[in-house]
């Protein structure tokens, strides 16, 4: 993953299905990322979003799969901090 983002940071889109691509992407992930609600990219359905409480909700569901998965509670609380408070201080603060 380093060699593709170069340490850059990224948004994840976090509609539906996409808690087990997350999960099964984070032990190669070296950067901050954040979760996206903006645009679907569906062409379907031009310029629909996803609702505000979808952030709430999948973090609660990437918790949820993460103890499942026999992620530690520290490790959880890690990649939360970093998905809600690093990386858009990074991002927001830097400079």
């Amino acid at each position: 993953m380093k060699n593709f983002t170069h340490g850059l940071s990224a948004t994840v889109s976090v509609g539906k299905g996409s808690i087990a691509k997350i999960i099964e992407t984070i032990p190669k992930s070296n950067s901050y990322w954040g979760m996206e609600t903006d645009f679907l990219d569906d062409p379907k359905r031009p310029g629909a979003v996803l609702g505000p409480k979808t952030i709430a909700k999948r973090t609660h569901q990437l918790s949820k799969e993460l103890i499942e998965n026999g992620y530690s509670e520290d490790e959880i609380s890690e990649i939360l901090t970093n998905i809600h408070f690093n990386w858009p201080k990074t991002l927001f603060l830097s400079g």
